[in-house]
């Protein structure tokens, strides 16, 4: 596991586990049982969704795969009764089982650190590795990303209600489930909260708990003590940390109080699920929005070096605030971003880097883009093509020369490969960035590139011996250094209605780039002379 991996967690009879999204997103449903409760895991790249519910019905396991999309977002079918199921929602909506409803149960999501800050003792979900999909790093859903906006056109065609125009349809909200209805608030509100908020939803006085500005872990609560229901507590988070303001005992955002008289005891839990605003509301139309009174605190102060670039933006087109990027869809190696629009609202994301190398191979990878110092300016993922047309032309007008990298040490960008192979002659470039959770542990970052022709992914390890343990895919790549270069074409994957099965090794178009020894020549040359060149 990464740190910075995506993860459904849950806590359930006293058992924590979590579930890597980039296993999730090639089954999208886990048939799991903690303690003898048979749960159903399930989870949506599309729409970002974690939903877990208790998966029997009179006293019978039930037991789910993939059935499709419905509502912009996947539906899946009950094994059993071939039923078709919201997964969100835990709803039959077709079949022998229609209009069954699941109980849901409390879960959460966060990076592997965040979770495992929380329970050091947690399971982790572990890969089953079939020769069918040895790495669960790489092929279905590989490209998505956490908060990534805009549908496809298959996914828009599923939609069944009006857009809710009451918010865009990428807001990430959470919904509350209490007292037979449901409630949603959206992320960015209870940061503007203090993360913080009290709501009564269908009758249930309720309280949601965040974990900071950019943190997707947040968790709600009946305001009683799960060991003790009768005793109703008033819960602050003026002056800081959430506490319960009579005993003064403090608590984090799983309901767990860590200080005071209330040390060791729980919060009643209420279900939640965390999504975007379209998937919510194809199930859910006209669900009540908890309103949030945004003037507690100052909300979203940029650091220094993106303010100052921010204000540089500002000088030369006109240029607003969307929102800070949230830490789970901060690409590798970044520090913090924002998202910003510029004049006629094109979506651009700034980002501050600790990495340099990171920032140079995500700029390299993406057209167009604008870096400098460990600063990058690109468009958002989701821009059309007129949008970067735009952001072209404004890019040329600006000069972010307002932050310095510090000196770069091992190892250089990957970008320096694309740029030196020429050389040699083999032809290479950059065709896109790789999503955080694509890359293997130890990976700093990493690129999808084409050399002479051939698809590759480069993955930028800290050392050379790192790049040689971590290699996910040695018998099909080539290592130089602290890089190692895979091949990936097209035909890896055969995709069927419901699983993504890797093709046998004599159906792939393998490199032959892999067995060229001039090539592999050539790469080392590269690699020696960037590390040459590098600031001591």
């Amino acid at each position: 596991m990464r740190d910075d991996d995506w993860v459904i967690g849950l806590r359930h009879a006293g058992t924590s586990r979590c579930y890597p999204a980039f296993m999730l997103d090639n089954y999208h449903v886990v048939n799991d049982s903690v303690e003898g409760v048979p749960l159903a895991v399930m989870h949506c790249e599309i729409c970002c969704s974690n939903a877990v519910f208790r998966a029997e019905l009179s006293g019978e396991r039930l037991s789910f795969g993939t059935g499709g999309l419905y509502g912009a977002t996947l539906a899946v079918r009950d094994q059993g009764t071939g039923s078709l199921w919201s997964h969100g929602m835990g709803l039959a909506l077709e079949g022998p089982l229609v209009g069954t409803q699941l109980p849901r149960v409390q879960s959460f999501q966060a990076s592997y650190a965040e979770w495992l800050g929380l329970y050091p003792d947690t399971e982790v979900m572990v890969w089953p590795g079939p020769d069918s999909h040895p790495d669960p790093r790489h092929g279905h859903g590989a490209d998505a990303t956490f908060a990534l906006g805009g549908m496809e056109r298959l996914v828009l065609e599923t939609m069944t209600e009006p857009e809710d125009e009451r918010l865009p349809e990428d807001e990430l909200v959470l919904t509350i489930f209490a007292g037979g209805g449901a409630a949603a608030l959206p992320l960015q509100d209870l940061y503007a909260a203090g993360d913080l908020v009290s709501a009564t939803v269908a009758g249930t006085p309720t309280v949601t708990l965040g974990a900071g500005v950019g943190s997707a872990l947040a968790g709600t609560y009946v305001p009683r003590l799960a060991a003790n229901p009768t005793r109703r507590l008033e819960l602050s988070a003026d002056g800081g940390r959430p506490h319960d303001r009579e005993s003064g005992s403090e608590l984090r955002v799983d309901g767990l109080f860590v200080s005071g008289p209330l040390r060791g005891e729980r919060l009643q839990p209420v279900p939640t699920m965390l999504n975007k605003w379209h998937s919510l509301t194809s199930f859910l139309p006209g669900v009540p929005l908890i309103a949030v009174d945004r003037g507690r605190r100052p909300y979203e102060p940029l650091p220094a070096a993106l303010r100052a670039a921010f204000d540089e933006i500002s000088a030369v087109t006109v240029a607003r605030v969307l929102r800070s990027h949230y830490g789970l869809e901060l690409p590798p190696g970044a520090a913090a971003g924002v998202r910003l629009a510029l004049d006629e609202g094109q979506p651009v994301d700034l980002f501050l880097f600790e990495d340099h190398g990171a920032g140079l191979d995500l700029a390299a990878a993406t057209e167009p883009s604008l870096a400098s110092g460990d600063l990058v300016l690109a468009p958002a993922p989701q821009a059309d093509d007129s949008a970067r047309r735009r952001c072209e032309e404004v890019f040329e007008t600006i000069e972010l020369g307002l932050s310095a990298a510090a000196p770069e040490s091992p190892p250089p960008p990957v970008s320096e490969l694309t740029g030196e192979l020429a050389a040699f002659g083999f032809e290479a470039r950059a065709v896109r960035p790789c999503p955080r959770d694509s890359l293997p542990v130890g990976c700093l970052s990493g690129a999808e590139i084409e050399i002479a022709g051939d698809p590759f992914i480069a993955y930028r390890f800290r050392s050379d011996a790192d790049a040689r343990r971590r290699s996910p895919d040695p018998a099909h790549s080539v290592a130089a250094g602290p890089f190692v270069l895979r091949s990936d074409p097209a035909d890896v994957y055969r995709n069927t209605a419901r699983r993504t099965l890797r093709r046998s090794d004599s159906e792939i178009s393998w490199s032959p780039l892999l067995e060229d020894e001039a090539f592999a020549e050539s790469l080392a040359q590269v690699v020696a002379a960037a590390r040459r060149e590098l600031p001591a």
